[in-house]
Order: C-alpha cells, then sequence, then structure tokens
C-alpha cells in the first residue's frame, strides 16, 4: 500500500522500498522481568484453585459437625482416631489429585520451577491438619469455606508476592 502511495506521490512507476527489521536482542534485565512476571501469574491462578480445594476440606469436617453426622458416628463405636486419620487421607488424596497435574503441567510447559513442586506436593500436609483445627471455630458451613479461600489466597498470593518482591531488594 505504501509502494502504491509513494509511486504515485513521487511520479515514479519504478519506486519500491524495502523495510529490514533487526531487533535487539533482550536484555538479562527484560527477560529477569518477563520470568518474574510468569511466576506472579501462575502463583495468582495456583492461589485461585488451591483455595477452593481447601475450602471443601474445611467444609465437610464443620458440616458433619455442625449436622450432628460426627456425633452419631461416635456413638456408633467409632473409633475417633479412625475419624481423622480417614478424613486426613481422603481431603490429602482431593488435593494432590489438583496439585499433582498442576506439577505435571508446570514441567509440560517448561515453567522452570524446579524447586516449586516440593512446596505444591507437600502443601496438603501442613493445610488439612491446620483446617481441622479451625472447624472448630465455626458454626456453619458458608463461614468456615469463606475463611478458608480467603486465608489460602491471601497466603499463597500475598507470602509468595511479598517473598517475590524480597528478592528484587539488593
Amino acid at each position: 500500500m505504501y509502494d502504491a502511495i509513494l509511486k504515485v506521490a513521487t511520479d515514479d512507476p519504478d519506486f519500491s522500498f524495502t523495510t529490514r527489521n533487526t531487533p535487539y536482542p533482550l536484555t538479562n534485565a527484560v527477560v529477569k522481568r518477563k520470568i518474574r512476571g510468569n511466576a506472579l501469574s501462575m502463583v495468582f491462578i495456583t492461589g485461585v484453585a488451591f483455595a477452593m480445594v481447601c475450602s471443601s476440606v474445611i467444609g465437610h469436617v464443620v458440616q458433619e459437625r455442625v449436622e450432628g453426622y460426627k456425633h452419631m458416628q461416635l456413638i456408633s463405636g467409632l473409633n475417633l482416631s479412625a475419624y481423622w486419620i480417614a478424613n486426613f487421607f481422603v481431603d490429602f488424596i482431593k488435593m494432590e489429585c489438583v496439585i499433582a497435574p498442576a506439577v505435571v503441567a508446570f514441567y509440560i510447559f517448561d515453567m522452570k520451577y524446579y524447586s516449586s513442586w516440593l512446596t505444591f506436593l507437600c502443601y496438603p500436609l501442613a493445610w488439612i491438619p491446620f483446617s481441622y483445627v479451625m472447624s472448630f471455630a465455626f458454626a456453619n458451613l458458608s463461614s468456615a469455606q469463606t475463611f478458608a479461600m480467603a486465608f489460602n489466597f491471601a497466603f499463597i498470593v500475598f507470602i509468595s508476592v511479598i517473598v517475590n518482591a524480597m528478592r528484587w531488594i539488593k
């Protein structure tokens, strides 16, 4: 199109020009900024996903206690340690079914988060006992799940942002 305009403007039917584009290579600062930006977006996405899974962990424990299902099981002879061990096992499997594909996706898409897989895989070992203890502080399901979602999202996102910001400080 520009060729046609310039041919008319210069009154030269043989006029043409060629454009070349040879950009400079990316600097180390730009590459690091891009990696940090990808890391922050990944933290946000995983924070939302894990917060929802964590709210389901605290939800069924509160619901069983509030609606009397736990009491009914204890009256019928359920061992209390068996109750908590079975809940822990089921909740651990439930959380790992979400976390394991996320870790696999990091490797498939070459996200270069080589040390984060251990943190992600061990996260249920920290969250599940904490949620069981915190479940006694709530009288209804919705407040427990809202707390769990907000707490996990805040913890995952804000702590990660703070750690990342501390890395920038030299």
